[in-house]
């Protein structure tokens, strides 16, 4: 079953290319058609196989999905924006914005997998209240000298708490 479903998609994916990127500028006859399609076809065979082996050195499945989402989906964002935005911009220019935002965002996340941060980076952060002059009862919603004051007294506190002074 999916077998079945992905190759049938992988057919799909060879299939629009031929029709969409390649009929309309090229004139191949049919038969040179259907290898360039069987071509395409393994082709994306092959990058299917590929994301399916970075994917399992991602992680979890939930973050290989966030992984790969976000590389397709911030790139598409800006395409998205630059047409709406900016009508005068053409077909070269989002190609273009695409092409280039797709790299950096494959680049970052291949750099983030190869060199993931340091512990002392991903630990939680330190919660001290020790000495915390905060009552429940303010209202801090309220623009006055006294509240800004005291928000402004307690964060130095803090600050100096955490740094051991």
């Amino acid at each position: 079953m999916i077998c079945d479903t992905v190759s049938s998609s992988v057919n799909a994916l060879a299939a629009v290319t031929i029709a969409d990127l390649i009929r309309p500028y090229l004139s191949l006859s049919e038969q040179q058609l259907s290898w360039a399609s069987k071509g395409m076809s393994l082709f994306y065979g092959a990058v299917c196989i590929r994301m399916a082996g970075v994917a399992s050195l991602m992680g979890g499945m939930l973050q290989a999905a966030i992984s790969i989402a976000g590389v397709v989906g911030g790139p598409l964002l800006g395409l998205f924006s630059l047409g709406i935005l900016f009508p005068c911009a053409n077909a070269k220019g989002g190609l273009a914005g695409l092409i280039s935002g797709l790299v950096l965002s494959l680049w970052v996340c291949i750099r983030a997998q190869i060199y993931p941060p340091r512990p002392e980076n991903s630990r939680p952060l330190a919660l001290v209240t020790h000495s915390c002059k905060f009552s429940g009862s303010t209202n801090w919603t309220a623009n006055t000298e006294e509240n800004l004051e005291r928000w402004v007294c307690g964060n130095q506190l803090n600050q100096n708490l955490l740094a051991g002074t």
